[in-house]
């Protein structure tokens, strides 16, 4: 089945049949478009690799167990689509690797700030971020306290090299 002609048949078919399927995976398909995509309540995992996606990430919202998404080699260009992933809320993997906004100007600060329940990032952890950011800090920064690891509460940060919360 090439998947951007399948019908509301093919999904309704699909949603019957796997109903508690935990991962899909519609690599290489030619998508552009995730409005026909099935809807499968349990799916924790999705892989969406070497498609033409661009816009639509909110249809991901359909799937309120999803934790990992992977969406490598698409057309992904925009840090406004990815705002839509935080209605994702178990959402702590995300994989952008091969997509244009990979390209842009602290890509990865800025996907961290906008999608606020993420971890892990093109397979690097938000630690693996902070650590290669701290390298690159300029002398007059290196006095300067950082943050290493986040509380549940929001409001609680762990500085480095102080033991104070």
């Amino acid at each position: 089945m090439n998947c951007p002609e399948m019908s509301k048949e093919d999904c309704e078919f699909m949603e019957e049949k796997f109903s508690q399927i935990k991962q899909f995976y519609f690599n290489d398909c030619k998508l552009s478009s995730l409005e026909r995509l099935p809807n499968f309540p349990h799916v924790i995992k999705i892989e969406m690799c070497s498609n033409k996606i661009k816009i639509g990430l909110a249809s991901f919202a359909r799937y309120p167990m999803l934790s990992a998404l992977k969406l490598r080699s698409n057309r992904i260009d925009s840090f406004e689509e990815l705002e839509a992933l935080n209605a994702v809320k178990l959402l702590t993997e995300l994989d952008l690797v091969g997509n244009p906004i990979v390209q842009r100007d602290d890509y990865r600060k800025q996907v961290y700030h906008t999608i606020k329940n993420l971890q892990i990032l093109d397979l690097k952890t938000k630690q693996d971020t902070r650590e290669i950011d701290s390298e690159h800090m300029s002398d007059e920064d290196a006095d300067i306290p950082q943050a290493i690891s986040e509380d549940e509460d929001e409001n609680r940060v762990f500085v480095k090299d102080t033991g104070y919360w």
